[in-house]
């Protein structure tokens, strides 16, 4: 039985990603990163003679620092963007809810709101269905 999942560091050295498996102290290389997987599981199974297809792999990519990060603030400034517009749309309706709900015509609303009253009527029907 081999022992699962292994463990599977790589990261770019020149035009090469190495491949290490630190459980068993050894390591290879490939030239792409969709196959460092295989290359992984590969050498496990002749490292433990078995069947390369019983090895489960588990990558950690290591980028560079910079990028890392440059990476990461990516990520949270979509979230956080994700999140706005979440609020701006949910502010949006409320918005239109409260002119309508005072007696103010769609269209009547949308010139007021700088908007086409088709959009009017769009964010009403947002609000009928949340």
């Amino acid at each position: 039985m081999v022992a699962s999942p292994f463990h599977v560091l790589v990261r770019r050295e020149g035009r090469w990603w190495v491949v290490e498996i630190p459980a068993l102290d050894i390591a290879t290389q490939t030239r792409n990163l969709k196959d460092a997987r295989a290359v992984a599981a590969e050498a496990i199974g002749l490292y433990l003679d078995v069947d390369e297809s019983k090895v489960t792999v588990d990558l950690s990519i290591q980028l560079p620092r910079n990028v890392s990060s440059t990476w990461q603030k990516a990520r949270d400034l979509e979230e956080e963007s994700r999140k706005t517009s979440a609020e701006a749309a949910r502010l949006s309706r409320a918005a239109v809810r409260t002119l309508r709900a005072s007696g103010m015509s769609q269209r009547d609303t949308a010139e007021a709101l700088g908007l086409s009253y088709q959009r009017i009527a769009q964010l009403e029907k947002q609000t009928a269905s949340t």
